[in-house]
């Protein structure tokens, strides 16, 4: 696991460094904080139960709206391998929709980039 986490921030340097925001869907709590990269939505653990799915899907949907009528930067996404349910699938649709691509992943997590990004 040390080893995936270094790995990972070693890749996110240019990303931090660039002001790219982070969505962190899984058990991965504090994430943004250990990356130091700011979270592109009002939580930074959306899996929990007490962040409505409601107040996901309508803060997904407000970032998509943001990046395309603002220039908002799109966020990083890192994903654990392990999620489901109706705001990870959400999560999906919104990386499938703004065209992401993998730059990482291992048994644990998987981390996502806009297409146009640079690899992190």
């Amino acid at each position: 696991m040390a080893g995936a986490i270094d790995d990972a921030l070693a890749g996110l340097e240019s990303t931090k460094r660039a002001g790219i925001p982070l969505i962190v869907y899984g058990d991965a709590p504090g994430s943004n904080y250990l990356f130091g990269m700011r979270p592109a939505i009002p939580t930074t653990w959306p899996a929990l139960d007490s962040y409505r799915t409601e107040r996901f899907i309508q803060d997904m949907d407000g970032y998509a709206v943001s990046h395309q009528e603002k220039g908002y930067p799109l966020p990083v996404i890192i994903t654990g391998t392990r999620c489901e349910g109706a705001k990870y699938e959400r999560l999906l649709r919104f990386i499938a929709e703004e065209s992401y691509r993998s730059v990482y992943e291992d048994d644990d997590y998987t981390i996502y980039v806009p297409s146009g990004g640079g690899s992190a």
